[in-house]
């Protein structure tokens, strides 16, 4: 893959790298043409894997948009894009499920199953933002890594930390060494050394980031100049994301931003599954036409405090326009209590202080 490819795709949503991102572009693609050597179907094809890449820096100056845009141009079908908290979640599920297996003949072959598993579906898996919180998650991740390298499948990471940073005082972190040791070893480390934060100067653009409108027109107008301003006027697509077997339509999207109404994701039948999934593929989250709920709406006001619970848990950046203000919302019904937390939750994440924490 040549590097105009690269270029034409950002040509077409309207970014225009700096320097710094410009050499981590350079080098992305320089490492898809050692992926494409090792699959080449000939006796000129190369026999060492490329293994992964790791891709570090600051919160907001683009790693995730390059390795996405790398990830995208992979010519490899079997591939797999996953927020790094939900693959380590499904691997303890798996891991749990495995200690019942007849495959298995002792503890020390769990995670060499569950690689051999992740092998037979892709070739490629993409972690994006990898942080070790614990001992547990920082043992099982280490030696996944070693098996799933046997395994020749081609690791790619994006992390706010470089390798000898992560699990910083963790409890037993000379246990976790290795795995830093292995990732400088084996993997193309790539540091992203930009210094302009794109991310909060596209939120810092915006008049607010709750809308309170009169007619849908108003709110329509609201939605388009915020989709715009935040993705550098790119033309908005449709995506569809995969969430156990079925798919779920992102409408508008481009780069890390989609836009969703509120009928989309709180009246039908959605799951807190589907809301991390989202979570998981977007940093910006637009919700359009948030009503004023009765109180016998009570499903569409508990599916959307499970919305809100989770883009704060997962610390993302959200826009609304809405018909109310927020204390209006759902001012009683059954999950009026539970609801409170909500109508906290909004407030505080309209606050600078907590767009600052999230982007710093």
């Amino acid at each position: 893959m040549k590097l105009d490819n690269y270029t034409q795709e950002l040509i077409k949503d309207n970014i225009k790298l700096d320097e710094a991102q410009e050499d981590i572009l350079v080098s992305l693609v320089n490492f898809n043409q050692r992926i494409e050597q090792f699959y080449k179907k000939t006796i000129f094809g190369s026999k060492t894997s490329p293994n992964g890449a790791y891709l570090h820096g600051s919160v907001g100056t683009g790693k995730t948009m390059l390795m996405d845009l790398f990830y995208e141009q992979l010519k490899i079908n079997k591939k797999h894009k996953i927020h790094y908290h939900a693959f380590i979640t499904e691997i303890h599920e798996y891991l749990h499920k495995l200690k019942n297996s007849p495959k298995l003949k002792k503890k020390t072959d769990l995670l060499k199953l569950a690689a051999e598993y992740i092998a037979k579906q892709y070739q490629v898996i993409y972690l994006d933002e990898l942080q070790i919180n614990d001992i547990a998650d920082a043992m099982v991740v280490g030696q996944l890594f070693q098996e799933l390298l046997k395994q020749n499948i081609i690791i790619l990471v994006t992390s706010n930390f470089a390798p000898e940073d992560l699990y910083q005082d963790g409890l037993q972190r000379e246990s976790f060494l290795p795995f830093i040791n292995l990732i400088k070893d084996k993997f193309e480390v790539l540091k992203l050394k930009s210094k302009y934060d794109y991310r909060r100067n596209k939120i810092k653009s915006l008049e607010t980031t709750y809308y309170i409108y009169n007619e849908p027109m108003d709110s329509q107008k609201f939605i388009l100049e915020s989709f715009l301003k935040l993705t550098n006027n790119s033309v908005p697509e449709n995506k569809l994301i995969t969430i156990n077997s079925r798919e779920l339509i992102c409408p508008i999207t481009a780069q890390d931003c989609s836009v969703f109404s509120f009928d989309q994701l709180c009246r039908g039948p959605m799951s807190a599954s589907d809301y991390r999934e989202v979570c998981q593929e977007f940093n910006i989250i637009i919700i359009s036409e948030i009503p004023e709920l009765s109180s016998d709406e009570h499903n569409e006001a508990r599916r959307f405090i499970n919305l809100i619970d989770t883009i704060y848990e997962y610390k993302k950046t959200l826009i609304c326009s809405a018909r109310t203000d927020i204390e209006s919302i759902y001012k009683s019904g059954k999950w009026h209590f539970e609801f409170l937390r909500t109508m906290s939750r909004l407030h505080e994440m309209q606050s600078k202080e907590y767009i600052e924490k999230i982007i710093k």
